[in-house]
């Protein structure tokens, strides 16, 4: 922001009647806009320290000259508008201001929290600004169905950049106005959280030039993630994640949605596309991008009208294979058959929804497994297709035999997953490609017992599957993976190497927030066997520097070798193979860089090649510059 003077004032500083130490019961407006006048006179800085700030009134950023008006951001600034009912707590209808660091509460009779009217030429920045009240407890967002509000309105503006925003609990997250300029890059928004809103987590109607969303979330906003009808160019959404609500955009040209590098999952969603002419979904760079819609839907409907549509590395499915996999039923293991094993309904110790499955194993005399297991009965239709399932599943540290997540059929197990037993939920998946003529197809989480087991215990939550490739992503909702923080923070290394684009975290060794620019590669690696055991003994695989152990007997085949492997566990990778060939995949669950595999078959005569078919990365980071950090 470049043109603005050091000339800075702080709100505190103001004589009375201004302001007041106390801020107790004070309505601070006329210090807020009593410091604006005086700052704009050259361009100033307006400071605003960490507190509650109440106010009665709008605050006006009408001044000749731009200004920064910037809160705390080492502790929360809280700006509160006290007032029943009114249209905009700041309102900005001067160009080249820059907004941070502060939190704007009011409640739902207040039309807008910030409202942005006939900005033009330099524009305006909003930057760290939660509007709204994302985080619950007490008060709500703004606007309401009557007064049709939002959190940030946009009237007859061009230029506006929001930028690492939390938007929440208003009824309209983002709202852009009929009279809009035409101009391009009419307001962008980047790795911004628009969540829970009661309408829409961004709507436009009418509007020649709709925003361009790039990363950050559009979750669990109540009717629509993104509603656009009458644009007449660029719906852009890219590396968004979406939850919750479906996209709806009607009318215009250029639709636009590039999901994620790795390939994004937009789970319980219905996205409705007509007559919009030019239309390019795909996920960047190839990757592949999956609808998982609800129960029933169309997943994405695009009408006879639309032309010019381009699909890439896309797969879709109108509803999940798995019966019950979100355990919402009120019997919580309707769908599902237990084989010596407790089902508890949980409604504490959960991942998604209301309530999992809390599977104990139940096996006092030492007979075999514990786990549930969902058939398929119409496991032909799905002859040389590849099978995918997803699921959020957690081990108990204390829990003595081992967990897996396996696709199986009357031959044996087809593929198979190890979970990790340390209290933590993690999300797995495995893929098989069933063969020609299947013989069945099941779905099983079971605990593996070498004994009596009578309090092993493992939860399972959100169980997907669907025909196609391994195209679920690993990661949950951001609130969710932050652990209901908006905000994750370590050192530098201790950066989530999972991490997905857009994703922000506090370097406290740097000492500032960092995004990731560009996700980090899953490593696969893929085994072929090429010879016969000519004696007995173990061959070892060592993947990214840990080495396992199979037993084969002289006189195994290739493929003998290969199914042994199959049913061996490799923590924190998933194995993926055809049953009876000799070769196998390997994807590692987490990305970041690893050492090349290496296979050894020791003195048994068996030899085999192994490659790295994708090569695992880091993620690359970036501070608020756009620097690699």
């Amino acid at each position: 922001m470049n043109g603005f003077d050091t000339t800075s004032i702080n709100v505190m500083s103001l004589p009375a009647p201004y302001v007041s130490a106390s801020l107790s019961s004070l309505n601070n407006e006329v210090a807020f806009n009593s410091a604006i006048a005086l700052a704009s006179v050259s361009s100033g800085v307006v400071i605003i320290p960490s507190g509650n700030f109440r106010i009665s009134g709008s605050i006006n950023l009408n001044t000749k000259n731009p200004i920064k008006f910037i809160g705390s951001s080492k502790k929360l600034t809280t700006i509160i508008d006290l007032r029943v009912d009114g249209t905009s707590s700041v309102i900005i209808s001067t160009e080249g201001h820059y907004l941070s660091d502060f939190a704007l509460l009011g409640n739902e009779n207040q039309q807008y929290g910030i409202n942005i009217l006939n900005v033009y030429g330099k524009g305006t920045i909003l930057e760290r600004i939660v509007v709204g009240n994302p985080f619950g407890g007490s008060g709500t967002g703004f606007g309401n169905a009557t007064n049709d509000g939002a959190g940030i309105y946009i009237s007859t503006s061009r230029y506006v950049r929001i930028r690492d925003c939390i938007i929440g609990d208003n009824y309209h997250g983002i709202k852009l106005a009929s009279t809009i300029d035409q101009a391009p890059n009419v307001c962008n928004i980047y790795s911004s959280d628009i969540e829970h809103n009661k309408y829409s987590g961004i709507y436009c109607e009418n509007v020649p030039c709709a925003p361009t969303v790039f990363g950050g979330t559009l979750q669990s906003n109540t009717v629509y993630a993104f509603y656009c009808k009458t644009s007449d160019k660029q719906i852009k959404i890219y590396g968004t994640y979406c939850e919750g609500s479906g996209f709806h955009l009607e009318g215009g040209y250029c639709a636009i949605l590039h999901f994620g590098q790795l390939g994004t999952l937009i789970r319980n969603s219905d996205h409705v596309i007509k007559n919009v002419q030019g239309i390019d979904i795909r996920g960047i760079k190839n990757t592949p991008f999956m609808c998982e819609p609800t129960t029933g839907a169309e997943g994405i409907y695009i009408d006879s009208f639309c032309s010019g549509v381009i699909f890439e590395g896309l797969e879709t499915t109108k509803q999940n294979l798995i019966a019950n996999g979100n355990f919402e039923k009120d019997i919580v293991s309707t769908g599902w058959t237990s084989i010596r094993a407790t089902i508890a309904t949980e409604t504490i110790d959960i991942k998604q929804g209301k309530q999992c499955i809390k599977l104990t194993a139940n096996d006092p005399k030492g007979a075999g497994s514990s786990g549930i297991v969902q058939s398929f009965n119409d496991y032909t239709n799905y002859a040389g297709k590849q099978v995918t399932v997803g699921a959020w599943v957690k081990a108990l540290s204390t829990n003595s035999n081992s967990s897996y997540v396996q696709i199986h059929s009357k031959s044996g197990v087809l593929s198979q997953v190890l979970i990790k037993k340390d209290d933590t939920w993690h999300y797995v998946t495995i893929s098989h490609i069933l063969d020609a003529t299947p013989t069945d197809l099941k779905v099983y989480f079971f605990i593996k017992q070498s004994g009596i087991d009578t309090d092993d215990v493992l939860y399972i939550d959100d169980v997907s599957m669907a025909v196609g490739k391994n195209i679920f992503t690993r990661f949950p909702p951001i609130s969710n993976l932050l652990g209901n923080s908006y905000l994750k923070y370590g050192t530098t290394a201790q950066r989530p190497i999972g991490a997905p684009m857009g994703f922000q975290y506090l370097d406290n060794s740097l000492n500032k927030p960092i995004w990731v620019k560009i996700s980090g590669l899953q490593e696969k690696d893929v085994l072929q066997f090429l010879t016969s055991a000519t004696s007995s003994g173990n061959i070892t695989l060592t993947l990214n520097g840990v080495s396992s152990d199979v037993s084969v007997i002289s006189g195994d085949t290739p493929n003998k070798i290969a199914d042994k492997v199959k049913l061996s566990s490799f923590a924190v990778w998933s194995v993926n193979g055809v049953a009876n060939s000799p070769i196998i995949t390997f994807l590692k669950l987490d990305g970041g860089v690893c050492s090349a595999p290496v296979f050894s078959g020791g003195t048994t005569g068996v030899t085999a090649s192994i490659v790295q078919k994708t090569v695992g990365t880091n993620p690359v980071w970036m501070d608020i510059t756009g620097a690699t950090v």
